[in-house]
């Protein structure tokens, strides 16, 4: 998946259309730049990749896919998620940042990060390797802190299935 520096820096020519996946490279002209090990192409889902598609064309002559209208990268990408979470009614309304500032801390833009590694270590079966090269992590461990627990009712459904 994407950290949120990266995020601000896709472009639309990162997209490989056919190959349903995107690019995540140094952006020199932003002054972004990724490790070696941290270039990578991730694969996305058709549906958003029509949705894509469908925003290039509404902002012809923008490539920065979140770029503000001035067509520079959007630093406010946090701080949109999480008026759209307060919007929405999401806030969990007990943490300090509920409480002080309505803006709850469960609202990051890793956590978009850390549910991609997860549910791609679930669909993959624990393909450690492929979800590392992905998430572009240099080492095992650091893809491993991803592995959670399933819940009752997802480990429930696995077992009915077994054919005992």
């Amino acid at each position: 998946m994407i950290e949120s520096p990266d995020l601000r820096h896709v472009e639309f020519k990162d997209i490989n259309w056919e190959g349903n996946s995107l690019r995540v490279r140094s952006k020199p002209q932003y002054g972004f730049g990724v490790k070696t090990w941290e270039q990578r192409n991730v694969p996305v889902p058709s549906d958003f990749l029509e949705e894509l598609k469908q925003r290039q064309e509404k902002r012809a002559g923008q490539s920065l896919i979140l770029g503000t209208k001035n067509r520079m990268p959007n630093t406010k990408l946090l701080l949109s998620l999480k008026h759209l979470a307060r919007r929405a009614g999401l806030n969990c309304g007990r943490c300090n940042s509920c409480l002080e500032r309505k803006e709850c801390q469960e609202y990051t833009l890793h956590r978009f990060r850390r549910t991609y590694i997860t549910k791609m270590l679930r669909a993959l079966k624990g393909d450690l390797r492929t979800v590392m090269a992905y998430a572009g992590h240099k080492d095992i461990n650091s893809t491993m802190r991803y592995l959670v627990p399933e819940s009752a009712e997802e480990t429930q459904a696995v077992v009915n299935s077994i054919e005992w």
